[in-house]
């Protein structure tokens, strides 16, 4: 590789490194000031029922591991924690991050949008009616 190259490859690190932490750093710091959330996330996502306490160690050990990816320290175990708690995070919420359904099931209070079937036998006026009620959205389950 030529400097440039390395250069470059060093900068996308950075960039990665400084997003990730970031991220990392702002879920711990919740784990810390919310643990209730933490609780209910568990209970959603992962259907996992934490033990007192539990969510305030989970916040302590993911400050460190963020502070650790956002200042390059061990490079090696907090580069490759970060991946693997990003990645178990990403593939347990995927399928509810692109449902809406399942997103709204998830977060309490999330606005709701009613369904409504539509025939074809319909005249375009109740038709009309009908699409516009089910786009009013409503709050609460």
């Amino acid at each position: 590789m030529t400097s440039d190259s390395d250069r470059q490859v060093a900068m996308g690190l950075l960039v990665l490194r400084f997003f990730l932490g970031i991220f990392l750093l702002q879920w711990s710091i919740e784990k810390l000031i919310l643990p209730s959330a933490t609780e209910s996330i568990a209970r959603g996502f992962y259907d996992v029922t934490l033990p007192a306490g539990t969510p305030m160690g989970l916040g302590i050990a993911e400050l460190v591991l963020s502070l650790g990816l956002l200042f390059g320290g061990f490079r090696t175990i907090s580069y490759g924690l970060s991946l693997l708690v990003h990645t178990v995070t990403v593939a347990v919420s995927w399928r509810a991050a692109t449902c809406l359904t399942s997103l709204q099931e998830a977060i309490p209070g999330a606005p709701r949008r009613s369904r409504v079937r539509i025939s074809s036998s319909e005249n375009p006026s109740s038709r009309e009616r009908r699409m516009k009620a089910s786009m009013r959205v409503s709050v609460g389950p």
